[in-house]
């Protein structure tokens, strides 16, 4: 074993590979959900702003890729700060 692998070995303990996995498969979750919307659909989600959990309930006005958005009623949520989508 190296000594850069060595020097990581105990981190190792704290599982952040499980962590960064799950991560990862709840991004990729959210991301499959948000493929599934239309804009016109009523829509419910829950997301972060700043240090508080937010819900919006409302119409689905756009989807934007390339800002990485939905635009539901007034709101611009991030795909990033989505916690839930519930249709």
């Amino acid at each position: 074993m190296n000594d850069r692998a060595k020097m990581f070995l105990s981190f190792d303990a704290l599982n952040i590979n499980d962590y960064i996995t799950k991560k990862e498969d709840k991004k990729n979750h959210i991301l499959s959900k948000i493929k599934s919307l239309k804009n016109g659909k009523n829509i419910h989600i829950k997301y972060f702003d700043i240090l508080e959990v937010k819900e919006v309930y409302g119409i689905l006005k756009k989807i934007d890729y390339n800002k990485k958005c939905l635009h539901v009623n007034d709101s611009i949520i991030y795909f990033d700060d989505i916690a839930l989508i519930l249709k």
